[in-house]
């Protein structure tokens, strides 16, 4: 089998029987908590069948794009084949260049690589890097077959199966040369919208209904004006995409509903109304204006207060919106400013 046929290898009964099976990957994408698009089942195809080839895989796109959710798709859908893969999960920046004489372990990418590949435990294996790429250690993978062959450990091929993945962001600082003998599937960061995403982290938490209701009724109201500000009037300290948005946007807003259930809040149905679109709100200030400069900061500020401007939740005139936090108590829940001015006396 010549270079190319290796590089494009596409055996037509394992790439056949996954359609002949028409795996239902829409069911698979549920099983794992994840939304699901044309676009995402796409990916979803051509990272499986790349898997069915002789070349290695690397996976690019922004962060929280999807790379790592699709990997684990892929592999479970692999699993249902009776392909399981074990995973090693390995941050190159982490690994040495060249090997240390003085100590006993073998630290180089090389050294990591052959004592997974020496493992007999699981003949399936699949080693992930996810960091970013670098030719000093992306050599290794590409050219120094002496790692990775089989014959080199006295195992059988079928004993031996191993893909390597590499998951990054992008492939900047990569020689064409030694990325060219890799399958490269890039994900676009803009595949869902914000409903999509949000729809799908609301419907598996374990909230009221009414819960639930209200702050979906939130999202359609606010969370695209909020990532239309960031787009249109922001130039950020860092690159951060919608999606990196709208996960610190959840995990703020599960942390603090963590702490709001031992408070024991929920059976006040008024009281957590009020505080649902408190805490959305400030959630929404940190996870899009955490950020951004000190300028734009205070022009987010204004931003806010004339886009929440109603009795219940507008902010105190004290201060910047950065300065308060929602606290609940039994019967009330208000801002209250956690940043105290200097010149305040001590008490």
């Amino acid at each position: 089998m010549s270079y190319l046929e290796a590089l494009f290898y596409n055996d037509k009964s394992e790439v056949g029987s996954l359609e002949v099976k028409q795996i239902n990957v829409q069911n698979d994408f549920c099983s794992l908590n994840l939304m699901h698009s044309s676009y995402l089942k796409t990916k979803t195809k051509q990272i499986l069948d790349a898997f069915k080839t002789y070349s290695q895989i690397i996976i690019t796109g922004a962060v929280c794009s999807g790379k790592s959710s699709l990997i684990s798709l892929v592999l479970q859908n692999l699993s249902q084949e009776g392909m399981h893969f074990k995973q090693y999960y390995v941050h190159p920046m982490t690994l040495n260049e060249t090997h240390d004489i003085n100590s006993s372990e073998d630290n180089t990418v090389s050294g990591i690589l052959k004592s997974i590949l020496q493992s007999k435990t699981y003949k399936q294996k699949c080693v992930i890097f996810d960091g970013p790429l670098c030719d000093s250690w992306l050599e290794n993978i590409a050219f120094d077959r002496s790692c990775v062959r089989s014959d080199s450990l006295n195992i059988s091929d079928e004993e031996n199966v191993v893909k390597f993945v590499i998951e990054t962001v992008d492939l900047q600082c990569a020689t064409p040369a030694y990325v060219s003998s890799f399958s490269i599937i890039y994900i676009q960061d803009g595949n869902l919208t914000y409903r999509q995403l949000l729809f799908t982290w609301l419907e598996n938490k374990k909230w009221p209904t009414y819960m639930k209701d209200e702050l979906l009724n939130l999202i359609d109201k606010y969370i695209g004006v909020f990532i239309n500000f960031k787009h249109q009037e922001c130039t950020l300290t860092a690159v951060y995409t919608d999606v990196a948005v709208l996960h610190t946007f959840c995990a703020l807003y599960e942390n603090v509903f963590i702490e709001w259930n031992n408070k024991k809040i929920y059976d006040n149905e008024a009281l957590i109304r009020e505080a649902i679109k408190k805490l959305f709100i400030f959630c929404c200030v940190w996870s899009v204006g955490g950020l951004m400069s000190e300028m734009e900061r205070l022009k987010y500020d204004i931003f806010v207060r004339e886009l929440v401007s109603d009795s219940t939740s507008s902010f105190p005139l004290k201060g910047t919106i950065f300065q308060y936090y929602v606290n609940t108590t039994n019967d009330a829940c208000i801002w209250e400013q956690w940043i105290m001015d200097i010149n305040e006396p001590s008490r």
